[in-house]
């Protein structure tokens, strides 16, 4: 199993999935699974493959190339890895990214292992897009598909380089026995990229956790406390929902507390459009704070302490792990109503969407969701908020999908 990075680095939603769906082979599947990641490039392993503590392999980070994600890794550092995965010949591969470890550790293991089957999940859209894989073009408009020239303008690089960018990842998509997007939206997205080559949709594994009870309430108090979860950057619209929770409060007499936990890892957009926020609402019936991070083991109790989890992305997003936990936790979703956060609430009915980047709208919504008068629309949701599926169902489909292809 490859995760981008090891949890000493970061801990995103590729790394959540990977970690997840590795523990339930192990434990469900009876299976034997050995995790690869990477450790941030500004750490030096002190060998082409190391342990840690934890039993996770990893390797140093760090690009040559950063249009095609290729690593810096030597040719003696490759030539030692490839020889590291040889001696495991591993029935299967299972990349949940390249970032990290580099989109050249894909034809490496396909050169050293050519009876090993090779599956690739896509958390985002990385192969087709050059600009982090997110489809939100320099201006910040949504992008719908790629094409030299604008992405071009949108990276600022030669057209060519463009092209030969494409045709690189095309040829990596193509090397592997499987594909797999957590939500029907990015499947769509990639099977419109890459013509006939099929894309299966699988679910990421949920967390091991019950729902929890509501939050008690005293008299006359509305379900209003927001919760933001994830990391803090600027795809991630929390200057949107910062925003609107201060509109909100014109809007509406009710208190409302948004809670803001996770990691920091652009801190000029924490230093430059975050902390000013914050500090504006550190007191007053609208308040926000900065909670820190957290232990994904964790995630239940934090989630606990609030009403509604808010996922106000500016991109199109695929299968927030936010979003999962929250229905697994028992907490409705407020979320942007695009790409796989829109499908993630149809598919469950389990929370609201509200129309992308707009601040008016999304205070509107908060108003609307944290008064008193909201309690009732908060009830039905939460009895919604279950997931359709389980680990150990989404465990057998990944399963089968290897055997399928073994």
């Amino acid at each position: 199993m490859i995760a981008p990075y090891s949890p000493l680095s970061n801990m995103g939603g590729a790394e959540v999935a990977a970690r997840r769906l590795a523990d339930g082979l192990t434990e469900g599947g009876g299976c034997e699974v050995i995790q690869l990641a990477a450790v941030s490039d500004d750490v030096r392993a002190g060998s082409p493959v190391s342990l840690l503590g934890d039993g996770t392999f990893v390797v140093e980070g760090g690009y040559s190339d950063r249009l095609r994600f290729i690593s810096r890794r030597s040719a003696w550092a490759s030539r030692s890895l490839g020889e590291w995965l040889a001696q495991l010949r591993p029935d299967v591969v299972h990349f949940h990214h390249f970032l990290g470890v580099g989109s050249d550790l894909i034809p490496l293991v396909r050169r050293v292992l050519p009876e090993s089957r090779m599956v690739y999940t896509a958390h985002e859209f990385l192969l087709l897009c050059a600009r982090d894989g997110k489809m939100v073009r320099s201006s910040g408009r949504l992008c719908e598909a790629p094409s030299s020239v604008d992405c071009s303008t949108c990276v600022g690089a030669p057209s060519v380089d463009i092209m030969l960018r494409d045709d690189y990842f095309r040829r990596i998509a193509g090397s592997f026995d499987a594909l797999i997007s957590p939500s029907e939206f990015v499947a769509g997205r990639l099977r419109a990229w890459l013509g006939d080559q099929p894309v299966d949709v699988i679910p990421n594994c949920p967390p091991p956790h019950e729902p929890r009870p509501p939050r008690p309430l005293g008299p006359g108090e509305g379900r209003n406390r927001l919760g933001f979860f994830g990391q803090v950057i600027p795809q991630k619209g929390l200057h949107v929902l910062l925003d609107a929770a201060a509109e909100a409060g014109r809007l509406s007499m009710t208190p409302i507390d948004v809670l803001v936990f996770g990691t920091r890892p652009d801190m000029e957009y924490w230093d430059q459009e975050i902390e000013p926020r914050l500090r504006g609402l550190a007191d007053g019936r609208v308040r926000a704070s900065y909670q820190g991070v957290f232990r994904n083991e964790d995630v239940a109790e934090v989630m606990e302490l609030v009403d509604w989890v808010a996922v106000p992305s500016t991109w199109w997003e695929n299968a927030p792990t936010v979003m999962i936990e929250a229905m697994a936790v028992g907490r409705p979703l407020l979320a942007g109503n695009i790409g796989g956060m829109r499908e993630t609430v149809e598919l469950t009915g389990a929370g609201l969407t509200v129309p992308v980047g707009s601040v008016p709208r999304w205070a509107r919504a908060i108003a609307d969701v944290t008064a008193p008068s909201g309690v009732d629309e908060w009830t039905r949701l939460h009895e919604c908020a279950r997931l359709p599926w389980g680990a150990t169902d989404i465990v057998r489909r990944h399963l089968d999908l290897y055997e399928s292809r073994l």
